[in-house]
């Protein structure tokens, strides 16, 4: 029996419907934490799918991609030191699960998400059918008690784990960034703490999906409640952490420090995920630059600016559109915008164009 666990977080970045290179992703992550000596990577909710899928989970096609991208994972953890815990839709029974997946000495153990979210931008309960009463995991002399996001925002699951003599609550989460949302997590967090009196190891997705963006920020609670790691909100981060069943969570080696990154608050998390959701989206879509309007005004400045600072200046290019009504100051100010953020500035003038179309509509606007 392990005297301790260390367990590496990693805090990464899927696609959705990339299931071959979300695994190859994880299984890199692996090797890494295999190299410094970790009993257990810990990735996100969903990870191998990418998170949220949406209807793709129902296809066939991608379905068959996760069962082979399963075997990976198992193969990767057999041949390892290093276990793998990871999210990733499961088919058994004949139901389609939301899943936490343990591959450990060549099997694989599975955890069910039990509370499926159907409000504001979740329809689970349309996609996935609510696993059974959780059971907890044997691992390596321990008992891990593995939730899936929502499973926490209630007492049942985790005292249902505690009833099972649990010894560390493992949460995989894909949850996305809102106003406040870091004190809200952690809220709940030690709610459940102070109910089971366990430490508890909150593992979230980073990155941005659409018109979703998740802000990472995963953390490590103690058993009092305590904060005992924070790892960085708005990055990938793949930090390794030590568990010990008498003294709690502590370093993973005599000169490593607990991840306590600093969270951005306010305005400057809002700035975060506006950069983040823009730069995914250009990158997942596989665009390599972003074209846009600047007319001088506030609105178009700030689009400007989240475009450069999420991207870089030489993939942003904008064009001024001046009229016969647009200011001197108006092309002042977007010719110094442009200028400040270092991005390509162009006008064309669409005076002509504006009194070709006035000649074209006239007959019809005669009179009104």
């Amino acid at each position: 029996m392990h005297a301790a666990l260390n367990i590496v977080v990693a805090q990464l970045n899927p696609l959705v419907g990339a299931v071959e290179a979300n695994c190859t992703r994880l299984l890199r992550a692996h090797a890494a934490a295999e190299a410094r000596g970790a009993d257990l990577l810990v990735a996100s909710e969903l990870f191998l799918s990418g998170y949220p899928p949406e209807d793709i989970v129902r296809h066939a096609s991608l379905q068959r991609a996760i069962a082979h991208a399963l075997q990976r994972v198992r193969a990767a953890a057999h041949k390892s030191r290093t276990a793998i815990l990871c999210g990733a839709p499961v088919q058994e029974g004949g139901e389609l699960y939301n899943s936490a997946v343990l591959a450990e000495a060549g099997d694989l153990h599975y955890r069910h998400k039990c509370v499926l979210p159907n409000h504001n931008v979740f329809d689970e309960k349309r996609l996935f059918a609510p696993g059974p009463a959780p059971r907890a995991l044997p691992f390596r002399g321990r008992r891990l008690g593995v939730s899936v996001c929502e499973d926490i925002w209630t007492p049942e699951v985790c005292a249902a784990l505690r009833a099972q003599k649990s010894e560390l609550l493992l949460v995989l989460n894909g949850s996305p960034f809102e106003h406040d949302k870091y004190a809200a997590r952690q809220k709940i967090a030690r709610a459940r703490v102070k109910e089971t009196g366990l430490p508890l190891l909150y593992v979230n997705q980073v990155g941005g999906q659409d018109e979703l963006v998740f802000d990472g920020a995963s953390f490590a609670l103690d058993a009092q409640g305590r904060l005992a790691a924070q790892w960085p909100a708005w990055q990938e981060s793949e930090d390794m952490l030590r568990w010990d069943r008498q003294k709690g969570f502590v370093r993973s080696a005599p000169r490593a420090a607990a991840p306590r990154a600093r969270l951005a608050q306010k305005e400057e998390a809002i700035y975060a995920a506006l950069q983040l959701g823009v730069r995914d989206y250009v990158r997942k879509n596989g665009f390599q630059r972003v074209l846009l309007g600047l007319s001088g005004g506030i609105d178009s400045a700030l689009a400007a600016a989240i475009a450069a600072d999420a991207l870089g200046p030489q993939a942003v290019a904008a064009v001024m559109m001046p009229s016969p009504w647009t200011s001197a100051a108006s092309r002042a100010d977007a010719a110094a915008c442009a200028r400040r953020l270092g991005i390509a500035l162009k006008q064309v003038e669409i005076g002509a164009a504006m009194k070709l179309l006035d000649r074209l509509l006239a007959p019809l606007l005669d009179g009104a």
